[in-house]
């Protein structure tokens, strides 16, 4: 059986490439994970962390083993020796009882992270992350301001404390892209928001399935929101699309691929109700209970 020694050397994100394809460090963890989300079988993977609520294909941690460990214990395990060496303890034997923000703390310090939070507008979806590395790796996008504000405007987010670790919330910098870059801002992560994190690329992975999956056939789809759950048929094949939105079959192919992650509405897709022409529902692609195709 490996040794944890070897085990915190695959989870290790110490100087570490940043991929910007993806938004993490490359370590053996996130090697791994990317490449789950990328298995055909089954036709969607969603990779997630802590046992959020159930979404069709979600594959949370916990459930992923590496030579008999949980995954979730072992990255838990490695960011308390991480962090220790950063002179931030964990009490011996706290573990387990700090195991999920030490999780949501791995996230951040080596990924760009989703995160849902709560507005006055209902829930949101953001990016989100405490790495100064994947900021200063993403410099070249950032908007004109932010590349002139520079990094120390966000000590206090890339740093982690105690204190987070305790009460299970982050201080992280959050990043928005617009036409002109990739604004930086500070943000406050409450602990169910941190809880649930998913990195950028399993929901990149798992957003790109599932619009393929829609654009081969229609579906009837259950999917829970702010309001509670919900069943509608839709489809997104291009025709389809395009008759809803009343463009053309190359623009509705343009107008699917680009939905989710547009800024105004990032983690939502607009899925065409079969039953009313012209009429869309605002779905979040983490909100997805049930997909069946409908012949």
């Amino acid at each position: 059986m490996t040794d944890f020694r070897s085990i915190l050397s695959a989870l290790d994100y110490r100087d570490k490439r940043v991929n910007l394809d993806v938004l993490c460090h490359e370590n053996g963890c996130h090697d791994l994970l990317h490449c789950k989300g990328l298995q055909n079988n089954p036709a969607l993977n969603l990779i997630t962390f802590n046992n959020p609520r159930p979404t069709v294909g979600k594959m949370d941690a916990g459930g992923i083993s590496i030579d008999g460990y949980p995954l979730d214990i072992l990255i838990a395990k490695a960011q308390a020796a991480l962090l220790g060496k950063r002179g931030v303890f964990i009490p011996e034997g706290s573990i387990n009882k700090y195991r999920e923000p030490l999780i949501s703390s791995y996230l951040l310090d080596s990924s760009v992270s989703v995160a849902s939070t709560v507005t006055r507008q209902g829930t949101a979806y953001i990016l989100v992350t405490k790495s100064s590395d994947i900021i200063s790796a993403v410099h070249d996008r950032l908007s004109t301001a932010d590349k002139k504000r520079g990094m120390e405007h966000f000590s206090t987010q890339f740093a982690t404390t105690n204190a987070e670790l305790q009460a299970g919330a982050f201080n992280v910098t959050k990043l928005f892209v617009e036409q002109d870059g990739i604004h930086l801002s500070k943000q406050k992560l409450a602990a169910r928001s941190a809880r649930y994190l998913i990195p950028y690329y399993s929901v990149q992975n798992y957003a790109s399935r599932l619009i393929s999956i829609l654009s081969r056939c229609k579906v009837s789809l259950v999917y829970r929101d702010d309001e509670g759950v919900h069943t509608i048929d839709t489809s997104l094949i291009n025709e389809v699309v395009a008759a809803w939105r009343g463009t053309t079959p190359l623009g509705a192919e343009v107008a699917k691929w680009e939905d989710w992650c547009q800024p105004a509405s990032f983690g939502y897709l607009s899925l065409p109700r079969l039953s009313n022409r012209g009429e869309f529902a605002s779905v979040p692609v983490v909100g997805i209970e049930k997909i069946i195709v409908l012949k």
